[in-house]
């Protein structure tokens, strides 16, 4: 059969202290965002400064474009493209990179 396991009394005291200050910081933190609210003071609205932002340019000048290195770009090409040949005709036999040589 299962025993149960006494808590000591140091340890007792302990843990009891640990859930205390645990739920002190819940309670408070749950008054702090909830309850203190609706005891608090209305305040009236604020004043709002007005700003006044200077409207954005939107040209693009393509000038560069037209200069060295970026007059040598070119447009992609066609796609997709054609597959060349790929690879050997039977890619188990040995390699030979040496012609003549046999492994």
């Amino acid at each position: 059969m299962l025993v149960l396991k006494k808590i000591s009394g140091p340890k007792k005291i302990i843990l009891t202290a640990v859930l205390t200050v645990i739920f002190l910081a819940i309670g408070y933190l749950f008054y702090g965002s909830f309850l203190a609210a609706k005891w608090a003071a209305v305040i009236g609205p604020l004043p709002v400064n007005v700003l006044n932002i200077p409207e954005i340019k939107t040209e693009f000048n393509l000038d560069f474009a037209k200069k060295y290195p970026y007059d040598k770009l070119r447009q992609p090409p066609n796609l997709p493209v054609a597959p060349g040949n790929l690879g050997r005709s039977n890619p188990f036999i040995p390699v030979s990179f040496f012609p003549g040589l046999t492994p």
